[in-house]
């Protein structure tokens, strides 16, 4: 018996239904997947940002103590009379203040890998994709001033010191009176303290800058680990 018009529109209609439901639900389907594999990610990459992030600032707090110490010998180096010095004090005012020139490389592996591959977009949170990048600029510039000092005591100080300042007589007891009167009159020379001065600039200059960064990595931390811990199964 042939079907009515109504009957075909109807069955039509149900299996046009049917089709758009299924193809609906297989786009569904895919995106809740794909939305799992993105979080799954996102969670992947902020553990490896925290992990980062508490070790550069474990390194931090050790390279702030070195610097105050710098500081301070640089600071003894101006202040004191060196004729007053014994060598073993003479020899860690220069060792450490004046002819050492530490650096500190944050190693932020996980951000890099995030920047390089795109995938900072994974991270819903916006207060962290924020935070993420004012520390990124908060480390090129603390690079920067970095090397600017560097560049700077190798040009200014450096040179001055290989030539003028005799080291033996100076961080050894010696029976050389007039070598050791030579290295005292050169330590209180105005040419030697002007150095000194100008390292001790340098030096609080990247101390501001290290300062703000550190600053910089306990923010972004304390974001993460707010994050962290709201997320479900911690």
């Amino acid at each position: 018996m042939p079907q009515k018009p109504k009957s075909l529109l109807i069955r039509g209609a149900a299996e046009v239904l049917i089709i758009a439901t299924g193809i609906i639900l297989a786009i569904s389907a895919e995106s809740w997947w794909q939305d799992r594999g993105d979080r799954l990610l996102e969670s992947r990459h902020l553990a490896a940002l925290h992990d980062d992030l508490v070790a550069s600032l474990a390194l931090i707090y050790e390279v702030e103590a070195d610097q105050e110490a710098q500081l301070n010998y640089l600071s003894l180096l101006l202040r004191s009379d060196v004729t007053d010095a014994r060598p073993e004090e003479l020899r860690l005012w220069l060792d450490d203040g004046v002819f050492d020139i530490w650096t500190y490389r944050p190693q932020l592996a996980a951000l890099e890998d995030l920047e390089s591959s795109g995938q900072t977009r994974l991270i819903r949170n916006a207060e962290i994709r924020r935070a993420l990048a004012a520390l990124r600029q908060k480390v090129d510039r603390f690079d920067g001033v970095q090397d600017d000092m560097i560049a700077s005591q190798q040009a200014l100080i450096d040179l001055y010191l290989v030539d003028n300042v005799n080291l033996v007589s100076v961080l050894v007891e010696t029976e050389d009176d007039r070598a050791a009167l030579i290295a005292t009159e050169t330590l209180q020379s105005q040419a030697f303290r002007s150095r000194v001065a100008f390292k001790l600039g340098l030096r609080r200059l990247v101390g501001n800058s290290l300062r703000e960064m550190r600053q910089e990595f306990e923010r972004s931390l304390d974001l993460l680990e707010l994050e962290l811990d709201a997320q479900p199964g911690r």
